[in-house]
């Protein structure tokens, strides 16, 4: 997650996630081509919240507003899609979720 998406996360009144370190290495291939390219900082999006998803449907949800999926897949309430589209999520695939 880029800083400013971390650091309005950090303002914001959401609770259920953290932000880790994230540690960016550069390729040698990267290095040759880009010499000069600076690499924003970035941090690592940990959600704290937990629900299965089966195709557009899921059950079991703890209740946050970020929430991780076995499969890897984030899910996030309304509230938490509203924040984030104020950001740029162009490449996200979204699907809406119904409770079973």
């Amino acid at each position: 997650m880029s800083s400013k998406l971390g650091t309005e996360l950090e303002n914001s009144d959401f609770i259920d996630y953290k932000l880790e370190e994230c540690l960016i290495t550069k390729t040698d291939e990267f290095i040759e081509m880009y010499p000069d390219k600076e690499i924003p900082t970035f941090s690592r999006f940990i959600p704290l919240g937990k629900t299965e998803v089966e195709e557009e449907n899921f059950k079991n949800w703890s209740g946050h507003h970020f929430c991780l999926s076995p499969k890897g897949e984030l899910v996030v309430t309304q509230e938490a899609l509203d924040f984030l589209n104020r950001f740029s999520i162009d490449n996200c695939l979204i699907t809406p979720l119904t409770q079973e």
